[in-house]
């Protein structure tokens, strides 16, 4: 009787202590993989969908590539201007109606600054053949994550964090041109005599310990703040999917809690 009532109470202790674990960190997801010893280190809430947010871009961002067309010049449209905003409203600085830049520009500011008017430009304004490509891709890389279009203002763009660290694997494997646009600090792209001026969606790049090599933020009030990363830092490379934060400094404290403890 004496062994039962240890073995229950040490399984007791084992659920509340992987319960602490996970409210160690302010995101309601959070998924780590160590790509260098091919060992997944934290999984929480990682097998549930939920809306990717931004991060769709990073889809978008490889479908513009592979079509091979980024020193075209694009101009921002009425059309993208409505496909950036989210419940009749914009969200962040916008690029005027009419500046035309040439596909790589627009990419770098959907990949760093999150623009969500360039985003559109890449997908052709939302181009249902773009939008099929993307989703195409998303079953090439092996996930059964959807998107509707190409800003991830539509919240039926989801995903797991497992399947968002499969997309982040592959783009850092195979698309480098994404992986060094991503992790600008800043950009200034200048149109009929004006400039415009961008700033990273994700502070933490400035930090080069943090050996950061691929980025993306997300985040709407629904789903939170969210962020994928690739790391390097001497002979390991970890992935983080972070989804559900509730600042971008807490979702930076994550970040940093869970390389501390790797």
């Amino acid at each position: 009787m004496c062994k039962i009532i240890s073995l229950s109470l040490l399984t007791v202790s084992l659920v509340i202590s992987s319960f602490s674990f996970a409210g160690d960190y302010h995101s309601k997801v959070v998924y780590v993989y160590d790509v260098s010893s091919e060992k997944e280190l934290i999984s929480i809430n990682a097998d549930v969908q939920r809306p990717i947010v931004s991060l769709t871009k990073l889809v978008t961002a490889m479908v513009s590539v592979d079509e091979n067309k980024l020193t075209t010049e694009a101009k921002v449209t009425a059309k993208d201007a409505k496909n950036a905003m989210y419940k009749k409203q914009l969200l962040g600085s916008n690029l005027p109606v009419g500046v035309t830049l040439t596909r790589k520009q627009h990419l770098k500011l959907a990949l760093m600054a999150s623009q969500n008017r360039s985003a559109s430009v890449l997908a052709h304004s939302n181009d249902s053949k773009f939008i099929r490509k993307m989703n195409d891709k998303l079953k090439a890389i092996g996930t059964k994550a959807v998107v509707h279009e190409s800003t991830g203002l539509n919240h039926n763009n989801v995903a797991t964090a497992k399947e968002l660290y499969l997309i982040t694997r592959y783009v850092y494997n195979n698309y480098p041109l994404i992986n060094e646009l991503s992790v600008l600090p800043n950009l200034t792209v200048y149109y009929d005599n004006k400039s415009y001026r961008f700033k990273t969606t994700n502070a933490i790049v400035l930090d080069r310990s943090l050996g950061i090599k691929l980025q993306k933020t997300g985040y709407t009030r629904i789903a939170g703040f969210c962020s994928v990363t690739v790391h390097v830092i001497k002979d390991r490379t970890l992935i983080i999917v972070l989804m559900g934060a509730p600042t971008p400094v807490a979702r930076a404290a994550d970040v940093r809690l869970i390389l501390k403890s790797a």
